[in-house]
């Protein structure tokens, strides 16, 4: 599966580039005392089904060694990568938590080599999920995703669970049967609730009493079911907000420490009215 054309790098080589830099930019944007390691995810889709041109997001959390030689303690999500290896677009961090803590414990799985074996024969993810965003999806290369998903879960189960929350559309049509396609009603995986603003503007709440570092785990589902493309971030001490853009649609995810609700409202000249009609669409 090799798109290139004369000297151009392949998705495989754009790919491998980008793994590098990822890692560069997680080692230099996270702080780690010597008693942690830095784990990193397989690529996800920023949405799903995927598009051309479709971005990838890749995310890091920490290891140490826990209580017996295979128990482990592992942190939270501590940032995200997007990057896009098809167009080699130089990838962008975001931190996703200010410190880093021991929340869980995993234990060691053995893997037997046969199984790493069986993934060599395989295209990467990066190369699959950009022959089906170019339309060229096959039964082969939907074996190649979840199989090496599979492998991945088995591996690091803790990391891929944190991960795979804030991606439900994917992680739907992973479950579902291989030739399925995505799943029909994605939208169907998106809670939430209608309200209205103190200045009567119409929102919905995507959940409520959420922490900062649990802003994403509610925004980015809904950034996947509507297949946003997100614009601007804007992460402050006290304050979250993305503003999105949904076909010619402005909207906008936000989060305030005094009001710790994740809230989606119209944006710019976007009336109240499309948001009803999204949110129509998605109950």
């Amino acid at each position: 599966m090799d798109d290139s054309r004369g000297s151009c790098p392949t998705v495989a080589e754009r790919a491998a580039s980008a793994r590098a830099a990822i890692g560069e930019l997680f080692r230099t944007g996270v702080e780690l005392d010597a008693r942690w390691s830095s784990r990193l995810s397989l690529p996800f889709p920023t949405c799903w089904p995927l598009e051309p041109g479709q971005t990838l997001v890749t995310y890091a959390a920490a290891l140490r060694a826990g209580s017996t030689p295979t128990l482990f303690e592992h942190s939270d999500l501590l940032g995200r990568v997007v990057h896009d290896p098809a167009l080699g677009l130089a990838p962008s961090f975001e931190r996703l938590s200010n410190g880093v803590e021991a929340t869980g414990v995993t234990a060691a799985q053995p893997i037997a080599a046969a199984e790493a074996e069986q993934l060599t024969a395989l295209p990467s993810l990066d190369e699959a999920f950009f022959a089906m965003a170019g339309g060229r999806s096959s039964i082969e290369l939907e074996h190649a995703v979840r199989a090496r998903v599979a492998f991945f879960r088995k591996t690091h189960g803790w990391l891929y669970a944190m991960a795979a929350r804030l991606h439900p559309a994917f992680t739907h049509w992973l479950d579902t049967p291989i030739g399925s396609g995505p799943a029909p009603d994605a939208a169907g995986l998106l809670r939430f609730e209608r309200a209205t603003a103190p200045s009567g503007r119409a929102m919905l709440v995507l959940a409520r009493g959420v922490s900062f570092e649990e802003f994403p785990a509610h925004a980015q589902p809904f950034v996947d079911v509507v297949r946003a493309h997100i614009e601007q971030r804007v992460d402050g001490p006290d304050e979250r907000l993305w503003l999105l853009k949904v076909g010619a649609h402005s909207l906008s995810i936000s989060w305030d420490g005094s009001d710790p609700d994740v809230i989606v409202m119209a944006a710019d000249d976007t009336p109240d009215s499309a948001l009803s009609g999204l949110a129509d669409r998605l109950a």
